[in-house]
């Protein structure tokens, strides 16, 4: 029997991840974050409280950059919501940006967080894993789906904060992390080749 297909507009994994790499980690973090839009199905305003979170518990600076365009009203809100928490200076609102520019900006994170409440594929979380970017995943999602059972210290249990700092925290303190992620991207790679998602 034909195994059904999973249509994916635009982009496939259509090439071999690169190896898992955190160019800032140690001397500093950067958490990164993107999609088209941005609003609260990707769980921007938890994101903020988790940056504050992680504040609290690393030695280091940590900074969080979220890509994508959004409303002009929710952005004043999240702005409001940074600075009640006081991390105005360590948060950067970069609009909407073009495919190339975000694949290059990913480079700089340490770690992409997708704190989506509601996912489908994420093409985003896909592009990060194929250039090597580290991420944590909400348990949400054709790719925390795939992972989940073999490496779920990639994807986060439930939404509080606390929660998705710790397991960030672990992350970063796991000596074999470079090749968990080489593991766990190796994985998702044959996975996806496998033909469950196909490009139109």
């Amino acid at each position: 029997a034909s195994r059904s297909k999973c249509m994916v507009i635009p982009n496939v994994m259509d090439k071999k991840p690169g190896a898992a790499f955190f160019p800032n980690y140690p001397n500093k973090l950067v958490i990164g974050c993107s999609a088209t839009h941005t609003n609260e199905k990707k769980g921007i305003a938890n994101l903020l409280f988790v940056l504050k979170a992680i504040q609290e518990q690393l030695p280091i600076p940590v900074s969080l950059v979220i890509q994508g365009s959004i409303d002009e009203d929710l952005l004043q809100e999240y702005k409001r919501l940074a600075a009640s928490l006081q991390i105005v200076q360590n948060v950067d609102f970069m609009g909407y940006k073009m495919r190339q520019d975000c694949l290059r900006d990913q480079k700089q994170w340490d770690i992409y967080i997708q704190t989506s409440v509601c996912e489908g594929l994420g093409n985003s979380v896909l592009e990060a894993i194929t250039e090597g970017t580290p991420v944590l995943l909400s348990p949400t999602g054709f790719i925390s789906e795939t992972l989940r059972p073999k490496f779920p210290q990639l994807v986060f249990d439930d939404f509080m904060p606390q929660t998705i700092a710790h397991k960030l925290i672990s992350l970063l303190t796991n000596d074999a992390k470079e090749q968990l992620y080489r593991d766990a991207y190796a994985l998702e790679y044959t996975r996806m080749m496998e033909s469950d998602v196909v490009r139109l």
